[in-house]
């Protein structure tokens, strides 16, 4: 049953298993590209792994040697002093080892290690063979006409010969130095380890300094001021000749008010020296500015201030967090990278942050300060009022008192300003962490095995990334129409049908076509009867014989197989009941005559002409017999001088006019329409145009054209017909049309239908013009 009365809006037919999901069909046609163009693949990827193969056993060899470091916690100072030393955070966080491995390749300990002459000479001078890359590199730069880049400096230099690595859930961190010298490497390690012990303990004495140097001078004053006592007391006692009062005016009102006057200002003393303590402290940070402020600053954040806050806390894992950032793109980027300039203004404004609490917790102090002082001073007044009161009363016990008690104040604040500049330094000399080389480096070993194999991974990689990339490329640039899919997103056009490969014996170009022109009928079951029948189906689908009678059948170029397309669809619309006219409108290659067998003398250039009647160029198929007043052919004639002329004179629109009366269908083949103009002079006069297209031989650009002229002149594409289908080409870009089998049907189906129906008799042999390949 034909569809021929289907509306022509119906669209193209489209089976329901070519509906498929997009990602599907890009996953297909992407597996497709590389199974298809794998020989670019190897090939790539041979070349770039046989150059890293030669380059990297041409490299130098490469030694190694290691140092391990134990980072460990030490006992706390003491109780009284805990305020500026207790740790907030545990010592076994990771990240605190993690910045220490990024310290241990900073820049301040590798320039403790360049004062070593002989390692400074080493990394000196860049070395005298520039890597490839660097040199294009530089290259580039100099024809782009941009600056050339900065030298590395030779701690940058001697960076990239040392790798610290934190060794996972130990208190360990393992230095490794590569050098091209055995005897360098380990002495590289050594010297590296010992400068990040250097600079530990530096790093601590400078935190300290400040504050010891002040309790040295409080300690100083107040040594002199008992020594001062002393020296009073032993001037009273040798004036008023008494050697040793004791017990003496114990109960005096006076002496009791002198005493606890006494004691008042001893402690207020005491609360003044520690509030300027940290005073100095917290504002000596402060004018070292936002980039001076360390998140590992326990005597810092140890302050009553800033202890039990959480906000300070929430503001130290910031700034721990953006410090350990900092050290993971060192590596990576420059100091002037966007990436690293975002981390670093993140670190600013962090310790802005932070430094506002300061200044808020540094007027506390400083007020704190202040009272302390005026409170001193208040005390030291009534303190003084009272002792010149009692030595108003002329009693040698008294002013005695007195200076015991002077003598005494002085004596206990000098013990206590002792203890705390010992806890001072102490703290100084064993806050935090405390970093023991465990084992030194004494012989380096050949790394460059390990380098060579990673280095092998790396161009293996490199080469199947490249040769995919040169696979999508090529196939990229590749403008032939391959599969259906070509002709339908690069092209514009409907698929109407898919015609294999027809396989015929070896024989000349124009035998083989006039073969062709007629394999439905040579050919009574196979795949290219089947797709001539769907072809058909999808004509009478699409095109309604009530609008759609003359169909011109054309091409972009030669040899796509125009001719064969038209000669069979006009026998497959006629085996289906149809009256149909098959006309040859290429007069300068023309084939139906040759084809069907019939006079070349009579023709349509004949009939436009007046040369020849209806009767006598319209003639049956002699070879067509079971299709006796089904199909006529009307062959091209003589060719004429003049062949556009005759197609666009008032004869031949008459000669249509009596082709659509008289016959169901009118099939056309005309010249290739980026060759010959006569296509484009017919293509406004017909109903329909179907476009061929030779698989794996149309270029996307001329059909492309092609269809750009035909819409021009007011033509109507009706659909295009992908020709020449070889399967063994066709299956590997997984076109959705092979993908559910539609090639391969046939053969499955008739294959086991015939099987069935005669059991007892051999296979009949396919025939030599067969046209699948599967």
């Amino acid at each position: 049953m034909t569809a021929e009365g289907q509306n022509a809006e119906s669209g193209p037919v489209v089976p329901p298993w070519a509906v498929t999901s997009e990602p599907a069909v890009m996953l297909r046609r992407a597996i497709a590209v590389i199974r298809h163009r794998y020989p670019i693949i190897l090939l790539v990827l041979g070349a770039i792994s046989f150059f890293g193969f030669v380059r990297l056993q041409r490299a130098p060899t490469i030694y190694e040697a290691s140092v391990k470091l134990l980072v460990e916690p030490v006992a706390r100072p003491l109780a009284e002093f805990r305020d500026v030393s207790q740790p907030s955070l545990p010592w076994w966080a990771d990240d605190y080892y993690i910045t220490q491995a990024k310290l241990i390749e900073s820049r301040v300990v590798l320039e403790k290690v360049l004062e070593d002459p002989e390692i400074a000479r080493c990394f000196a001078s860049p070395p005298r063979q520039e890597p490839r890359g660097k040199f294009w590199s530089r290259t580039l730069r100099a024809l782009l006409r941009m600056p050339p880049p900065h030298p590395p400096e030779p701690w940058e230099r001697l960076r990239s010969a040392i790798d610290a690595r934190y060794l996972p859930k130990t208190q360990m961190i393992r230095v490794t130095a590569r050098s091209t010298d055995p005897h360098l490497a380990p002495r590289l390690a050594n010297a590296v380890a010992q400068a990040f012990v250097e600079f530990n303990m530096q790093k601590r004495m400078e935190q300290y300094n400040e504050a010891y140097l002040f309790l040295l001078r409080e300690k100083e004053k107040v040594e002199e001021a008992l020594h001062r006592a002393e020296r009073e007391l032993q001037e009273f006692r040798e004036r008023v000749q008494l050697a040793a009062i004791a017990g003496e005016g114990e109960h005096n009102p006076l002496a009791a008010r002198v005493a606890a006057l006494n004691e008042r200002l001893t402690q207020v003393e005491l609360e003044r020296v520690e509030a300027e303590t940290a005073f100095r402290l917290v504002q000596q940070i402060l004018e070292s500015g936002a980039e001076g402020i360390d998140p590992e600053d326990e005597a810092l954040f140890a302050l009553k201030g800033l202890r039990d806050d959480p906000a300070v806390a929430e503001i130290r894992r910031e700034l721990r967090e953006v410090e350990a950032q900092i050290a993971s793109l060192r590596d990576v980027y420059g100091p002037r990278h966007p990436r690293m300039q975002a981390v670093l203004n993140q670190k600013r404004a962090v310790a802005e942050r932070l430094r506002a609490v300061l200044q808020e917790i540094v007027g506390s102090l400083e007020k704190r300060v202040e009272n302390l002082r005026t409170q001193e001073a208040r005390l030291r007044k009534m303190f003084d009022e009272a002792k010149a009161e009692a030595v108003a009363l002329g009693r040698e016990e008294q002013e005695l008192q007195f200076l015991r008690s002077e003598v005494e104040r002085q004596r206990r604040l000098f013990e206590v300003l002792v203890q705390r500049l010992s806890e001072v330094k102490i703290s100084s000399e064993f806050k935090g962490t405390a970093v023991t080389v465990l084992e030194k480096a004494s012989v380096a070993r050949i790394a460059s095995g390990a380098d060579k194999i990673r280095g092998l991974r790396f161009y293996i990689l490199a080469g199947l990334f490249l040769g995919l990339m040169a696979a999508f490329g090529v196939e990229r640039l590749d403008d032939r129409v391959k599969v259906p899919e070509d002709l339908r997103d690069r092209v514009g056009m409907k698929v109407l049908g898919i015609i294999p490969y027809i396989s015929v014996a070896p024989k000349g170009e124009e035998e083989r076509a006039v073969i062709c022109a007629r394999i439905t009928s040579l050919e009574g079951k196979s795949s290219v009867v089947e797709a001539f029948r769907a072809l058909r189906t999808a004509v009478f689908f699409r095109l309604p014989a009530e609008q759609y009678k003359v169909i011109m059948v054309t091409s972009a170029a030669s040899g796509e197989g125009k001719s064969t397309i038209a000669s069979n669809l006009a026998l497959s619309i006629a085996r289906s009941g149809k009256r149909v006219l098959l006309v040859d409108g290429d007069f300068h290659r023309p084939l139906l005559h040759r084809v069907y067998g019939l006079d070349a003398e009579h023709g349509l250039s004949t009939l436009l002409t007046g040369d020849s009647v209806w009767e006598q160029a319209v003639q049956p198929s002699a070879l067509e017999l079971d299709l006796l007043g089904q199909l006529d052919i009307l062959p091209a004639g003589p060719p004429p001088v003049h062949t556009t002329e005759l197609l666009e004179s008032r004869t031949m629109e008459k000669l249509l006019e009596r082709m659509k009366k008289e016959y169901d269908r009118v099939i056309i083949d005309t010249p290739p329409v980026l060759l010959i103009s006569d296509a484009l002079v017919l293509c406004h006069q017909c109903d329909a145009i179907i476009m061929v297209v030779k698989a794996f031989g149309g270029s996307v650009s001329r059909v492309r054209r092609a269809r750009d002229q035909l819409l021009e002149l007011r033509g109507e594409i009706a659909g295009a017909v992908l020709n020449g289908v070889r399967v063994s080409r066709f299956s590997p870009y997984y076109s959705d049309y092979y993908y559910h089998g539609h090639t391969r049907y046939w053969d499955n189906y008739y294959g086991q239908y015939a099987r069935r129906s005669q059991p007892g008799e051999a296979a009949k042999p396919r025939s030599p013009l067969s046209a699948s390949e599967s």
